[in-house]
Order: structure tokens, then sequence, then C-alpha cells
């Protein structure tokens, strides 16, 4: 087993380390160092590039690889020196949609507007001083783009809680993602099909995760008509089963979490019965697959009585 973990404290600081330990520790390392051949025959420390699964340089660093037994934990141990900025520490990932003039929206929703306003022609003078500033006018549904249902969406009792009444701990929590890209497109997620995900990448639902289900749905079908109508989704009984694991919200690509009828609206309704949300409309999940755990973060607009807002997701890798 090989154990990954940053040894310095969280924050902003001039250099942060990460300690890779385990028998494997520097043929792992050698997976995102580029152009820096690491060996068990060569121990040391080397000026080395970081890369990320795509190849892209996100660094550089001094990387020092120790033999066991001759290490800080007793096993071949490697230590990434790099700068201490927290996105490079704990890498960011953007799990939201663009929003732009007629993005794609349910037809039982308001369309996007998006348009300009005023801009940078326009000059005004004050006190011989010359400014100029653009804005654009917005239009939109609370259900546009990435965006998170507030209770009182689906739930007709008055006292149903409205986006700007949920606690802000809902919107920050940690999560997991499951890989179900290989449902067919308007197939129903089973309580099997998470199982077996869930087994998979060895992952395990902890009380009050945020639980994101990767379909491929955006890839797939993303700028065509079936973007609206040919997702996969949940039914009543899998949407059940999450509940029962006491989870906040789980979060998929498509814009609703059940196929499109019967099993669309049994899914809003096991959220009002047993009390947790969903987030729709989410992309890039891809890039949380196989990463394990995170941080999910995806803050509503303040919106007085909203039945949901749109949220900008991202997800913070440990």
């Amino acid at each position: 087993m090989t154990i990954v973990a940053c040894s310095t404290p969280p924050g902003t600081s001039g250099i942060a380390v990460v300690r890779i330990s385990g028998k494997d520790a520097i043929k792992n390392v050698s997976s995102f160092i580029k152009d820096c051949p690491f060996n068990e025959k060569s121990p040391g420390s080397k000026i080395c590039l970081l890369v990320d699964k795509d190849g892209l340089i996100f660094d550089e660093a001094v990387v020092t690889s120790y033999l066991g037994p001759n290490s800080y934990t007793g096993e071949n141990l490697v230590e990434v020196s790099c700068h201490g900025n927290p996105n490079i520490v704990s890498k960011i990932i953007d799990l939201s949609v663009e929003i732009y003039q007629k993005c794609p929206t349910l037809p039982n929703h308001p369309p996007m507007v998006l348009s300009e306003y005023q801009t940078h022609k326009t000059i005004r003078e004050a006190d011989g001083v010359k400014f100029s500033c653009a804005s654009m006018y917005m239009s939109l549904g609370e259900h546009t783009g990435t965006h998170v249902d507030a209770f009182s969406h689906f739930d007709p009792d008055p006292n149903a809680k409205s986006i700007d009444q949920m606690p802000l701990e809902n919107f920050y929590t940690d999560g997991i993602c499951l890989d179900l890209s290989h449902k067919p497109l308007k197939s129903n997620i089973t309580i099997d099909d998470l199982k077996e995900a869930l087994e998979k990448d060895k992952l395990t639902i902890h009380p009050k995760d945020s639980v994101l289900l990767y379909m491929a749905h955006y890839d797939r079908t993303y700028g065509t008509s079936k973007f609206l109508t040919d997702f996969p989704g949940l039914t009543r009984n899998s949407a059940e089963w999450l509940g029962k694991q006491d989870i906040t919200s789980f979060g998929v690509e498509a814009v609703s979490p059940g196929t499109p009828g019967k099993n669309n609206f049994d899914v809003h309704n096991v959220c009002k019965e047993m009390g947790f949300t969903h987030i729709e409309g989410l992309t890039n999940l891809d890039k949380l697959i196989g990463k394990g755990r995170f941080k999910f973060i995806g803050l509503p607009l303040k919106i007085r009585g909203g039945t949901g807002s749109p949220i900008r997701a991202i997800a913070v890798l440990k």
C-alpha cells in the first residue's frame, strides 16, 4: 500500500511538502514528474517538473527519495517539496458548466437571456476624469446551468425551506464520485450499480457526504437535443438507498436526477420524503474518478424565497 500525505500544515506558505511512502513510492512518483528519471538505484534529490494526468505542467519541485529502511517511515519514501500555494497542494476541479445566451434549460423553466447593457463606448466624465465601464443584462431561472434544488422546489409544504433558508453546511461537504459511465443513455441506475461502483474504486459513503454520479452524459450529449432528454438517472429504489446512507446531497450531469417521466418525479419525491437534495448540471466528473475523497463546494446565491440557485461547483482534491 502507498500512503500519500501533506506533511506541512494547510495554508499559504513558501514551501509545501507532500510525502509518499510505501514499497512502490518511487515507482508511483515517476507517473507525475516530467523528464526526471527516478528509480531505486538512484536515490537522492532532483529538481523536477510536476505534471497532471493530462501531462500538463503545474509546478517545479525538489523531489527527494529515500530507500527503506533508512527513511522516516522505514519504507521507500519520496518527499515532494513544491510551492506552498494551496491550489497546488490540493488541486481544484471546476465542476460547473458555462452560463450563456440560450444555454440549455428545460421547457418548464425560464430561458437564459444574456446581452450587453452598457459598453466601454459610453464615456462618462467627472471633474476632468474620464471613465467607462461595461455590464451585462441577465435574466435566468433559478434552475439554470449547474444548480441545486431547494426543498421548496419539490415539497409543497409552505414550511419547506427555500434556498436562502438552507444551511450553508449543506453546500460545503466531503464527497465521492461514482463511475457509472458504462451505463447506456436513458438507462436506470440501480442499487446494484451504485454498490458495484463503490466496490470498484474501494469507496465508502460517509454520513453527510455529497455523492456525485459520473454517467458520461455531458461528454456524450452536450450540444445536442439529447442532452435534455436522453440521460441515465436514478429510480425511487436507488434514490432511497442513497438516502439511507444519510447523504446531504447527490449530483448528476443531467438536467434532472431521474430519467424523464415517472422516475424523475419519484426521485424528487424521495428527496422530499427523506430530507436530502440534489445538484444538476455538473461537468468534469471524469476528473474525479480514481481520486478518492474530496471536498465538495457549491454555494448557492441567497435568493429570498428561492426554489433553487445556480452554483459554482468545485471539488478540492485531498
